[in-house]
């Protein structure tokens, strides 16, 4: 969260490269070089339970928010379930959004990865 209570997010990927895995922000055009950007609409995704008492708290550390749908509907979405289960733990809740229902995890840091 801002300091003017605004929900912030910006996106991360991982990326394995020569054989070492590392974490890499993603950046879309026309945001901070760092990737933040705001997060306007995400209290109208039903979090259940809600994050924002918890974005509250941990306000300045910053958190991790991995997700993946619950509602498996084809080969992928079962592959991001099982690695949101095996990398984050079991979900800590759930959301709505584009009518679908994702899992969720809080994390305070990213997994390490190591080499294969």
């Amino acid at each position: 969260m801002s300091q003017n209570g605004a929900v912030e997010s910006r996106q991360w990927t991982l990326i394995a490269r020569d054989s070492s895995p590392r974490w890499a922000v993603v950046r879309p055009r026309n945001q901070a070089p760092q990737g933040w950007g705001p997060k306007p609409g995400i209290e109208k995704l039903k979090f259940n339970p809600p994050i924002a008492p918890t974005l509250a708290k941990s306000k300045g550390v910053g958190l991790f928010l991995a997700y993946a749908p619950m509602d498996v509907k084809n080969y992928d979405d079962l592959q991001s379930m099982a690695t949101l289960n095996e990398v984050f733990g079991a979900p800590q809740g759930k959301f709505q959004w584009r009518g679908r229902t994702y899992g969720f995890s809080l994390a305070k840091e990213l997994p390490c990865y190591p080499s294969h």
